[in-house]
């Protein structure tokens, strides 16, 4: 019998066999199921799947054998494992290797055998997928594949065991970290508190639960338990609750409710699982404003067959089940110990000896050193950690632990020790690594410190703790290399990133920044972003920032937009800038990438100024060379000869075309700029397209192409500039002119779509190309470029089109099939006369100085109704439609009444009232109740409170109307209005125009109007944009912050952005609008009865 030889990688083969944990585990279905599955398809009497340790082979599965192993010796997957193929003996009588093997010569007589290894993911062979038969076979191509299959799902489970070890393995050495530091803190903290709410914090973030508690259970004189916390989650909602946690956590709260669910706990002394603790019958119900409870764990623990404390955690996102429970018994085990010893320490009975013999039976390695000595005293679990019993580690001294040691590593723990003896250090604390058993370096978190001095004052007994930080470790490293990967490509990017904390101070500064901004990162960190500013934005950065964190209002943050930035050496520089937030440990933080477009910007000028002044140029001689080939054609001159005549026409036509060329890239230039003028007007749509029809007649029959409109819409009003729609409507047809054939006809078409109407021009030309259809609205874009001879035109045509109908709140589109011809659609909004005069009617304005009203009313139409009434008769309205909305408003606006309603969804119009009469600011605000209970409520009122009108459902107007004429006193003060300008003459002007109607304040700079903004109130501010101290938007949150209820006209000679008209009241140009048009403006904000 020739025995099985050992693999020359036994040593790592043998660690992954055990770090498995398959050996000597009870049978598992789904090994069973793979055993059972071969013994059935290959028709054998025995199938095993055999694992392979140093002296046996042990069987995870076993079909038809008794025995649970064998020697090593006389295994025949010993053999198997020494391939990586399908170790396979036809008739073991004919092999002299096991011709004599007792399992041949007697039970179970094989004769016949064919193992598959088995690997881990590393290929470590480990055992096998075996069947065994007694009588002599040979398998085929076929058979030996379908047993590799079988072995591979083996394999599969095998290595799934792996994985979830590995994370267990993370789990638990998260675990016996925590139980060291809670070991050592009870051993060094005087402080019995800090030491348990670390625990309680480290149980919280082991099981990602979001609060908890932990502490003793004691008995009352009655017998019943009751729980007195060491440590709690400070998850105070109100005043009361702060008050409470405050006074009483740190000297441990008493909780005596056992209808709960820690109660149910404390009771039965069983555990209480609640994943829906709103529907368990064991809840105790939560008091108002208390955190969701969406799942809590409540855990006696019991130490020597007593009841000693309690864990109760809550909100785990997974919820918690009996996995989670077993998991965390070691913790559980040392609470109880620890809370044990707690008891002992407050009842001053040998606290330290027995603290430290309770941590002697628990699972983390401690050690004793007499420094002058050199003797050491390690536990078991210190020797287990290298694989060693302590019996193999005698004799044991310091020296043992020398030995153990990476030598790299003596260094570094030998200064920390020698620190710790001087007393720069109050302890003694490294990482490092030690030699295993098995040749492998673990690491290791050693913490201790001294004990005990000599008279002479040298250390004499020293102690601590061992903890198992491989797993840590290992994905330190992890990290690690993620993050410098993570840094690599932020460092090579050609854009800069920025990251600033939510004080503005830069955190990170990459290489690309540096290269943009001129300065190195050091010179950046820690600094406010603002000095990558240029002046006015450097100086409003700040309270920008604060503005947007106090009320979410963004103006880059989310968005990203163009702005200038300002290098080391002052020069300003156009560039694009995104930002976006991130939370990092529960703070905002905010990314910019940067990057620098001075060359686009340069060539988007260069060539913007190019088209413009090429364009304005040619206008002039074109005008000149169109009107003197005029006259000669149309014969001023006399009769030309025919030929000359031709060649006159052909000029006057390129002509033409050019200046077409010319006002095509005027317009598109405007369009790009934002400088084209919209003269928005409501007009009848069939007149408009009755004059396109008309102007565009004759160009078709110059192509022989007739205009017909095939469905129309009489009565259709759209709001539209008209110029610019005709413009379209050219541009439309006459692409459509030029690319239908003669004799044909352009179909134009009305239609109604919705909330839209739609009007489409047909042709039946060509078509547009398949590939043309992606780019046809681009600039200078044709389906050919031989369309450009053949058929004129710039490219420009449907480019400005699209410009025009979305300018125009439209859009546009089309359809087409080559060959067939094409159909271009655009669609504009109808105007709704009855939606316009309703917003009319809601926005009806009031006096600058008229008295605000809360309407408090849960129907809605009903609050719509008294909200029209009170416009209509000159207040300002608000309307809340609960509780909770009125008491936000009343809290954050003041009111010089409020009409409520007594029966609201949440809150009752009573409670309302009495929370009114509590606080100062309102306890003589007038009140009218307006309800169909209201005799009920005087009732129930019973004359407690003053200033309260009473008024029934159904609503009498006038009786409305005239009650709150007598509660509310009509304000005789004239409007108070702030002009930012610093032109002395234009604020004169304007003065001088307004008369006394309004009493004026001037302000010539942001400085200037930021005092007067503090120190008075306005109703209406006129504000310039440039101003010589920055711009005048810069002012505008501040306005809006401390004037909310104040109109904004912008006067400026900037053209203004759509989207900056709609941040104020009204925008008007200095250079096209008169002094008498800006105060007509500012009147128009104004109720009528403040202009008599």
């Amino acid at each position: 019998m020739q025995a099985p030889s050992l693999p020359q990688n036994e040593i790592q083969r043998l660690q992954a066999l055990q770090e498995r944990g398959l050996l000597d585990t009870p049978p598992e279905e789904r090994f069973d199921r793979i055993t059972r599955l071969a013994q059935h398809m290959f028709g054998v009497p025995f199938a095993l799947i055999s694992l392979v340790d140093a002296k046996r082979q042990w069987f995870k599965s076993c079909q038809g054998l008794q025995a649970s192993e064998t020697g090593r010796d006389v295994s025949f997957c010993g053999h198997a494992i020494l391939g990586a193929d399908i170790f396979h003996v036809a008739d073991a009588r004919l092999d002299p290797r096991f011709a004599d093997n007792p399992l041949v010569t007697g039970p179970p007589h094989i004769r016949f055998y064919a193992g598959a290894p088995l690997k881990t993911s590393r290929g470590l062979r480990i055992g096998t997928l075996c069947i065994i038969d007694d009588k002599p076979r040979q398998l085929s191509t076929r058979e030996l594949r379908a047993l590799r299959d079988l072995a591979d799902c083996a394999e599969e489970q095998i290595n799934r065991i792996q994985v979830e070890h590995e994370r267990q393995l993370l789990k638990q050495a998260q675990q016996l970290e925590i139980l060291a530091r809670a070991q050592l803190q009870f051993i060094r903290e005087t402080d019995r508190h800090r030491a348990f709410d670390g625990l309680l914090s480290d149980i919280l973030n082991l099981t990602e639960s979001d609060y908890g508690f932990l502490g003793e259970v004691r008995y009352t004189a009655a017998g019943d338990p009751y729980l007195k916390t060491y440590a709690i989650s400070n998850i105070t909602w109100d005043d009361d609750t702060r008050a409470f946690y405050q006074n009483n956590a740190p000297q441990d709260a008493e909780f005596f409710n056992l209808n709960s669910l820690f109660g149910a706990a404390l009771s039965s002394g069983e555990p209480v699982i609640a994943n829906d603790p709103a529907h368990d019958p064991r809840r105790g119900g939560l008091p108002e404003g208390h955190p969701p409870l969406n799942a809590f764990l409540g855990v006696p623990v019991h130490h020597g067959g007593e009841l000693v404390a309690m864990l109760g955690i809550a909100n785990r996102p997974e919820g918690y089940d009996q996995q989670l429970l077993d998991f965390l018994q070691p913790l559980l085990a040392t609470l109880g110990q620890l809370t044990v010893a707690a008891r002992v320490q407050q009842q001053h009975q040998d606290g330290e000896q027995r603290l430290r013999a309770i941590i002697e039976g628990t699972n983390i390695g401690t050690w004793e050193w007499n420094v002058q000595t050199g003797t050491t005293v390690f536990n078991e679990r210190w020797a287990e950690m290298v694989g060693c019993s302590l019996a193999e580690l005698e004799p044991i001294s310091i020296q043992t632990w020398m030995d153990l040691a990476h030598p790299d590593d003596l260094e570094k723990s030998n200064a920390a020790l020698q620190a710790h003896f001087a007393g720069e250090l109050d302890y003694y604390d490294v990482q490092c690594r030690m030699r295993h058993k098995d040749g492998h370096w673990i690491w290791v978190h050693d913490r201790g410190r001294v004990v005990s001095w000599t008279e002479d004052g040298k250390p004499l007994l020293m102690s601590g703790t061992h903890a198992d930080i491989t797993q840590r470790k290992q994905a330190e490293t992890a990290l690690r290399d993620q993050a410098e990967q993570t840094q690599a490509v932020l460092d090579n990017m050609v854009d800069g990133i920025i990251t600033i904390n939510q004080d503005g101070m830069v955190d990170s500064f990459n290489p690309a920044a540096e290269r943009i901004f001129g300065y190195l990162a050091a010179e950046v960190l820690g600094r406010n972003i603002k000095m990558l500013m240029p002046a006015p934005h450097r100086d409003a950065h700040d309270s920008y920032l604060r503005d947007y964190q106090a009320t979410g209002m963004a103006r880059i943050i989310g968005i990203g937009r163009e702005v200038e930035g300002q290098r080391k050496d002052g020069s300003l520089f156009p560039m694009e800038l995104a930002v976006s937030e991130i939370t990092r440990q529960e703070r905002p933080m905010y990314v910019g990438m940067v990057r620098d477009i001075t060359e686009r910007k340069r060539a988007e000028r260069m060539k913007s100024e190019f088209v413009s002044t090429v364009s304005h140029e040619l206008r002039t001689p074109l005008t000149a060379i169109g009107g003197a080939l005029g006259l000669v054609s149309g014969g001023a001159f006399g009769e030309l000869p025919a030929q000359a005549q031709h060649m006159v026409d052909i000029a006057r036509k390129n002509g033409e075309r050019l200046t077409h060329l010319i006002n095509d890239l005027l317009d598109i230039e405007k369009l790009a700029a934002g400088k084209m003028p919209f003269d928005m007007q409501v007009q009848t749509l069939m007149p408009l397209i009755d004059q396109a029809l008309e102007a565009n007649r004759g160009y078709g029959a110059e192509h022989q192409v007739k205009l017909t409109l095939t469905s129309s819409q009489d009565d259709v009003q759209v709001s539209v500039d008209g110029q610019r729609f005709m413009q379209v409507m050219s541009n439309l047809l006459s692409n459509a002119i030029k690319y239908s054939p003669p004799q044909d006809t352009v179909e134009i078409a009305m239609e109604r779509c919705g909330k839209s109407v739609r009007v489409t021009v047909s042709d039946h030309g060509p078509g547009v190309p398949e590939a043309f259809r992606d780019r046809i609205f681009e600039k200078f874009v044709q389906a050919d470029s031989s369309d450009t001879r053949q058929k004129g035109g710039t490219g420009l045509g449907l480019a400005i089109t699209k410009e025009l109908v979305e300018r125009m709140g439209g859009r546009i589109g089309f359809d087409s099939t080559p060959g067939r011809g094409a159909t271009f659609f655009f669609e504009l909004p109808l105007w709704d006369e009855n939606a316009a005069a309703s917003l009319f009617e809601a926005h009806t304005p009031q006096a600058l100085d008229a008295a605000r009203i809360l309407v408090v009313e849960d129907e809605a139409d009903v609050a719509r109704m008294l909200g029209l009434i009170l416009s209509r008769a000159g207040y300002k309205v608000d309307i809340a439609g609960s509780g909770k909305e009125a008491l936000a408003a009343l809290k954050n606006q003041r009111y010089a009444a409020v009409t409520l309603d007594l029966l609201l969804p949440d809150i009752s119009g009573l409670e309302i009232i009495r929370r009114l009469r509590q606080h100062a600011d309102t306890a003589e605000l007038p009140v009218v109740v307006i309800s169909a209970k209201m005799e009920d409520g005087r009732l129930a009122i019973n004359g407690d409170f003053t200033n309260l009108s009473w008024l029934a459902k159904p609503i009498d107007e006038s009786h409305l109307l005239t009650i709150l004429a007598g509660l509310v006193a009509p304000s005789s003060q004239r409007p108070r209005l702030l002009h930012v300008e610093d032109d002395t003459n234009l604020l004169q002007v304007v003065r001088s125009m307004a008369g006394p109607e309004f009493e004026f304040a001037r302000a010539a700079t942001l400085a200037q109007a930021r005092t007067r903004l503090a120190l008075d109130r306005f109703d209406v501010v006129i504000l310039d944009l440039v101003l010589p101290d920055g711009s005048g938007w810069d002012l505008l949150p501040e306005i809006r912050r401390q004037l909310p209820g104040a109109r904004i006209v912008i006067l400026s000679g900037y053209d203004v952005t759509s989207e900056d008209t709609q941040r104020v009241d009204a925008v008007l140009t200095k250079s096209k609008v008169s002094p008498r048009q800006l105060l007509d403006a500012i009147r128009s904000h104004i109720h009528p009865a403040a202009q008599q």
